[in-house]
């Protein structure tokens, strides 16, 4: 199923939820008040809200609850990762009323749907990793690392771009430096960029100070090759130390690793790739790639799998939102 295909399942879940809770309500008192009321045969949630007013419709869908709860961040017992929340998702009740009201007659409205933010963000945990995103969002993202395999890179792209399918390119600063047109091009088609440090360096035993450097420098090179600033980083072998950590919330970045990967810099067979991402795949996973030729034998295969699972691909960015249609054309 493509991305537009998966997009529209999630959002008729949603709407199918407020349908069921609106069905349930009793409906107001009668007595009309002055004011534009429904057409007439127009329905809401299957209920006919002929003639009614906007007061009427407001006092119908005034008890609304959420139609799902929105969920704290939180911290991973397994990894001691970050986790990010998820919003929770109500009923509007101002645009809906206004929906109903505008419809022609004999016509059925939806519901509009409204986002409820969680009490806290990520940012109001400890700094540390992020490994996955939010199990409730059902989705996957693809990172993938490049500080080599240059001949890759331009297939890779056409296998991405012939799924409709979106990435986050982890750039070592010099790589793109070196490379200029290939980081324009992923920019041109709308990828996200992640820093992954100026040069391929250990980050093990770092200090804060030469972290901060690297990273400070990194983005100095993709910006103006992308017209935009890394806002994750991710280090080379996923080495991070309290230095890393402090360096990486100094310099405004969000530190992300992943929780499935590919180990494709290994060369195994295609096979093998596809049990370790597709074949594991769950809600909130960040896949680690690198432009390597099994990478793209497998990827489309990989895509179709991971789809074939009722799962969205997305950016990292989009993974990690509390939005759950973060990346949605809306």
């Amino acid at each position: 199923m493509r991305r537009g295909g998966l997009i529209a399942v999630a959002v008729a879940a949603a709407i199918a939820l407020a349908v069921t809770w609106l069905r349930a309500q009793p409906a107001p008192a009668a007595g009309r008040t002055v004011g534009p009321t429904a057409a007439s045969g127009v329905t809401l949630g299957g209920v006919d809200v002929t003639g009614w007013t906007a007061a009427d419709l407001r006092a119908y869908l005034a008890s609304a609850s959420p139609v799902t709860e929105p969920v704290e961040p939180s911290i991973d017992p397994d990894t001691q990762g970050r986790v990010p929340g998820l919003d929770g998702i109500s009923i509007d009740v101002g645009a809906t009323v206004d929906r109903v009201l505008s419809a022609p007659a004999g016509t059925a409205a939806l519901p509009v749907l409204g986002l409820v933010p969680p009490a806290r963000g990520l940012a109001d945990l400890p700094p540390g990793p992020v490994y996955r995103g939010n199990r409730g969002k059902q989705a996957v993202a693809f990172l993938i690392n490049v500080a080599w395999g240059d001949k890759f890179v331009p297939p890779l792209l056409r296998e991405l771009r012939a799924a409709d399918a979106p990435a986050t390119f982890c750039l070592v600063g010099a790589w793109a430096q070196l490379h200029p047109d290939l980081v324009r091009e992923m920019a041109a088609a709308g990828y996200e960029f992640c820093n992954h440090g100026y040069s391929d360096h250990s980050w093990a035993g770092i200090g804060e100070a030469a972290a901060r450097a690297s990273i400070t420098r990194a983005d100095a090179a993709i910006e103006p090759l992308t017209g935009r600033r890394p806002v994750l980083f991710s280090p080379h072998k996923g080495d991070i130390n309290a230095a890393v950590i402090a360096a990486t919330a100094a310099t405004g970045h969000t530190l992300v690793l992943w929780s499935r990967d590919t180990i494709d810099w290994q060369n195994p067979p295609v096979y093998r790739v596809l049990e370790r991402t597709a074949g594991r795949a769950r809600p909130g996973d960040i896949v680690l790639m690198h432009p390597t030729a099994v990478t793209v034998q497998a990827l489309p295969a990989m895509i179709r799998a991971i789809r074939d699972k009722g799962l969205r691909i997305l950016s990292v960015g989009d993974l990690l939102s509390p939005d759950p249609w973060a990346g949605t054309p809306r």
